[in-house]
């Protein structure tokens, strides 16, 4: 742009030899360079684990998953994809404004009933047990907010030319995350059991084998609500299994958790929501909280 005379020249960026084009500059001269229509929609995304070139990647809108593991050089032969966790900041901050808002009902609902049982105690010793347990409420809730989501997305990978165009071939987002694991070869089983721990995976092996394993249940376990926190991210309840649950066998990397009652202590009994709560966090932040 020359200012004296307001003069205006459009030119491409490519290098020419052409005089039309390349215009010999002046003193004062003024050059703008104008955004594209695109311009600032690239994303950095990043894949890592058993891919052959492993890293962090820009992707434009509208470029889906597929493309990303095809510009990643594709899958090696180690790679066990019902283990892939792929993470989304945007289902992250979802799932952690659901989580704080189950907690903030719980924790009114703790603090209400509490505040009434320490008003109607009768005796000194029966308001010294409600004051006990309100600090145990307090210790309960600082454990379930210490939880936060993983913002983990469930995708149901394949080979790359049956995944490509399915319905899980989704489009990537600023942020997004996936990671391919090598197989593992354990099974984790956690809460109300004797022996909580991870063992060898086989085959043939059922929940309750694996349950059995680890000694059996506790007396305080809720035996009805086990539940399988699968490798892929999904779960899978006894209570909408129904009675095949036990007898099913396992992937390996999954993890059973036998939860406790939470019936046993007698200012819980009136709690409705700190069970699925519980399950919430367990699926959300992959966390297996201990009451107790």
């Amino acid at each position: 742009k020359r200012e004296e005379s307001q003069v205006y020249f459009n030119v491409g960026l490519a290098m020419t030899e052409d005089p039309k084009e390349n215009i010999l500059l002046q003193d004062e001269d003024k050059i703008f360079i104008r955004k594209t229509p695109d311009w600032g929609r690239e994303r950095i995304v990043s894949i890592t684990g058993e891919v052959n070139f492993p890293g962090r990647y820009v992707v434009r809108k509208g470029e889906k998953l597929s493309s990303l593991i095809e510009r990643a050089g594709g899958f090696t032969d180690k790679e066990y994809l019902k283990a892939h966790v792929f993470k989304r900041e945007s289902v992250r901050d979802l799932q952690q404004k659901n989580l704080n808002e189950s907690i903030d009902r719980l924790e009114q609902q703790m603090l209400s009933q509490s505040a009434a049982s320490i008003e109607t105690a009768v005796t000194p010793e029966a308001a010294k047990q409600q004051e006990a347990s309100a600090a145990m409420q307090k210790a309960i809730i600082a454990k379930m907010r210490a939880a936060k989501a993983q913002g983990r997305m469930v995708i149901r990978f394949d080979a790359l030319d049956k995944f490509k165009g399915s319905v899980y071939d989704i489009e990537m987002e600023e942020g997004d995350s996936i990671h391919i694991p090598e197989q593992p070869n354990s099974v984790q089983v956690i809460g109300s059991v004797y022996n909580p721990t991870a063992f060898v995976f086989e085959p043939e092996r059922t929940i309750s084998g694996y349950i059995n394993k680890a000694g059996g249940t506790t007396r305080y376990a809720d035996n009805s609500d086990i539940f399988v926190l699968k490798v892929d991210g999904s779960t899978a309840a006894r209570r909408q299994s129904g009675m095949l649950f036990m007898s099913s066998r396992l992937d390996p990397g999954d993890t059973i958790v036998v939860p406790e009652k939470t019936e046993r202590i007698a200012w819980l009994r009136e709690i409705k929501d700190i069970t699925q709560i519980l399950y919430q966090i367990a699926v959300t932040a992959g966390v297996l909280i201990v009451l107790f």
